[in-house]
């Protein structure tokens, strides 16, 4: 009703401010569709130049993923696999390609998977990042390649969980290292605690001394409770030691080539007194100046023990040695010195302690002797090889001596040569006597078969060596079966004295002149000039012979046949080869003369 009763103008006016309303209206829309078609054209610009951004950066992340020496990638919710770089060739062994699809728990052992997915749970639950954590996969080849791993949860625009995003380090190396470095210190600690033997560090500075678990085991002090210091160290050294402590700690501050090193008593609060083997070496600044000076401390108190027990043992042991009928000494193998001989050696070559063995114990020697043992007593490593018998006539006294040789540890260490000589030259003597007696013919007194044999084949070797001639003459006695049955065997004994007689004046000591059977003879001829020399020489025998029969009113006649051999060194031969050959010739001569 309020509208109908509204005047005409009223009603124009209000029609008027509604087209006016209207324009404004037009004109803002206007104005928003000119703004909506900048924005348009704002974003199409900004998305232009954000995709070219993102391709012009997209050779840079490729070059840094591809070029760095870890390992890039990228696993979805599921912990799989979506993208590797080609780092993990190298690392694992896998193309990037061969991994899509598998999860990092596929390139490790069951039981470090478990091991991981332990730690890993609540990193992926909670949806965090996580750090450096350590896990050992298992290479293409099947080595085991210890990573060190770091990622970051990827997220969507709608904030919704993609999965990971990280890099992989192989630490192989470093974890090598590390756990070398961890055994060392493994082993050293159980050394030191083997061998007693501490570590420790003093600052010259600060005066601050560090000592190491070991060195507090030794003091018998608890680290927990005990600050070591230089003062603490010196209130246990034993007070006859103090002196020698200070004067060696002394030395080794003032002088650049002497090292601390000191052998002192120590008495613990403990009650337990030991005896200590400090070594020590001086740091100095470029001036020369003392830093610090750092070392080790042992307990070597069973060492001395069994030092003095060794000494008195070995002092026995002298007295036992020096009541031996034989030669002992000891002799360093390096220089020869002598460091023992024992009372039956200084009765005999005096007291030659200290002096050189090859110089003192033999004679004519001008430098280590050419017969010494020292090579037989140690392998190629150094190490003793045992007992080394022989037999040797002293330079000295003439005396033959059995000799035992062996290399012993001395009381420092190295190795020497004990030497037992027992004088043997009354067996020697006795030994030769029965080897002349196998060797010759009890009724003539010449070689019998065995010794004939024995040294003609040493003269034939000597033949062939020197390329000299030699001739062995086979000789026979005629009729020496008739003298035997009509005269006698006595008379037939005779007949060869008679024989070997004549041989000997005939021929030169050098020959060897042997009675080889029953009335066989054989001379070995030793440096012929040449051929005719035999005949000569066969000649020389016959007038002998002859001379020999003229003599004396006898029953009998003495009557030799012989045939000759010659040694050829271009051709050698055993000797019954060479006596086979000369007693085919003597028995051919015998017949011809029978004839």
């Amino acid at each position: 009703m309020s509208n109908i009763n509204k005047t005409h103008e009223q009603l124009l006016s209000e029609l008027e401010e509604l087209r006016r309303q209207s324009a404004q209206q037009k004109e803002l829309l206007e104005e928003n569709k000119k703004t909506i078609e900048k924005l348009k054209d704002s974003e199409a610009k900004y998305r232009t130049l954000s995709e070219q951004a993102l391709e012009e950066s997209k050779p840079r992340f490729r070059d840094l993923v591809e070029n760095t020496s870890d390992w890039v990638w990228e696993v979805d919710e599921k912990a799989v696999y979506t993208y590797a770089s080609p780092k993990v060739q190298d690392i694992l062994g896998y193309t990037p390609e061969e991994l899509l699809g598998k999860t990092p728990f596929d390139l490790m052992s069951p039981k470090e998977a478990q091991r991981v997915a332990q730690i890993f749970t609540p990193f992926i639950t909670a949806k965090k990042p996580f750090n450096n954590l350590e896990n050992t996969n298992i290479h293409k080849d099947g080595s085991h390649v210890v990573l060190e791993t770091s990622g970051v949860p990827i997220f969507d625009r709608a904030g919704i969980f993609r999965g990971y995003r990280g890099i992989d380090r192989d630490i192989s190396r470093r974890k090598k290292m590390q756990n070398e470095l961890q055994k060392r210190e493994r082993q050293l600690a159980g050394s030191q605690k083997v061998a007693k033997l501490g570590s420790w560090d003093l600052d010259l500075v600060s005066q601050q001394l560090a000592w190491s678990v070991e060195t507090y085991r030794l003091f018998d002090k608890d680290p927990e409770q005990f600050k070591p210091s230089f003062d603490e160290f010196a209130r246990l050294v034993h007070p006859d030691d103090f002196e020698t402590m200070q004067i060696a700690y002394k030395n080794a501050l003032e002088s650049d080539d002497t090292p601390y090193h000191v052998e002192i008593r120590i008495m613990n609060d403990s009650g337990r007194a030991w005896v200590m083997e400090a070594f020590g070496e001086v740091i100095r600044d470029n001036k020369g100046m003392p830093l610090e000076i750092f070392g080790t401390a042992q307990d070597i108190t069973e060492r001395k023990q069994m030092e003095e027990e060794l000494s008195r043992s070995n002092q026995r042991l002298f007295t036992v040695l020096d009541s031996v009928n034989a030669l002992v000494y000891v002799a360093d193998m390096q220089t020869y010195e002598l460091l023992f001989i024992n009372q039956y050696g200084k009765n005999t070559w005096g007291d030659v302690t200290g002096q050189i063995c090859w110089k003192s114990l033999q004679q004519g020697q001008t430098g280590p002797c050419g017969f010494c043992s020292n090579k037989y007593l140690v392998d190629a490593e150094g190490h003793p090889t045992g007992v080394y018998t022989w037999e040797f006539q002293n330079t000295v006294d003439g005396r033959w001596y059995l000799i035992h040789d062996k290399a012993i540890e001395w009381e420092d260490g190295r190795l020497v040569r004990m030497e037992i000589a027992t004088d043997i030259t009354d067996r020697k003597q006795v030994e030769e006597e029965l080897r002349a007696a196998t060797m010759t013919d009890y009724l003539t007194g010449l070689l019998n078969r065995r010794g004939f044999f024995a040294l003609a084949g040493q003269q034939c070797k000597l033949a062939s060596r020197s390329r000299r001639a030699i001739a062995l003459l086979y000789l026979d006695l005629d009729g020496f079966k008739h003298i035997n049955d009509e005269l006698g065997h006595e008379v037939g004994d005779q007949v060869l004295v008679e024989t070997a007689k004549v041989l000997k004046s005939t021929f030169r000591e050098a020959d060897i002149i042997a009675r080889i059977g029953g009335d066989e003879f054989a001379v070995l001829l030793t440096d012929l000039p040449n051929s005719v020399a035999v005949n000569t020489i066969n000649t020389h025998l016959q007038d002998n012979i002859r001379k020999f029969n003229e003599q004396g009113n006898r029953r009998y006649e003495l009557i030799i046949s012989s045939g000759a051999a010659y040694y050829d060194p271009d051709q050698p031969c055993s000797i019954n080869k060479l006596l086979s050959k000369a007693d085919n010739v003597m028995y051919h001569n015998k017949k011809l003369k029978e004839s």
